[in-house]
């Protein structure tokens, strides 16, 4: 069982540079459980120029990104225990799905 932050947000422009934006819209932060059954999101992508950050602390997860997500062991996204990965190439309105490893 892991903690899980997913975070849906645009990159911020800063000279040029794209950054993880300080200050995402809190409707597009959520905290999750995982387990051994597939925990989705209700936050989802406001955009398709968004991108979503996940993190995983207390154990790995794997990671399903989808309209309507479910995650399964071995499919899509491995996010190790304490490691943030992001992801572009959204649709709006996807959601994350995350499992138990």
């Amino acid at each position: 069982m892991a903690e899980v932050q997913v975070k849906f947000d645009a990159p911020a422009n800063v000279g040029g540079q794209l950054l993880e934006n300080a200050k995402p819209a809190a409707a597009n932060v959520e905290d999750i459980t995982s387990s051994v059954a597939s925990q989705a999101t209700t936050a989802e992508s406001p955009n398709e120029y968004a991108y979503v950050a996940i993190t995983s602390s207390g154990g790995a997860v794997w990671a399903k990104i989808a309209a309507v997500p479910v995650a399964a062991a071995g499919d899509q996204h491995l996010i190790a225990d304490g490691q943030t990965r992001f992801f572009g190439g959204l649709a709006a309105g996807d959601k994350v799905a995350v499992i138990d490893v």
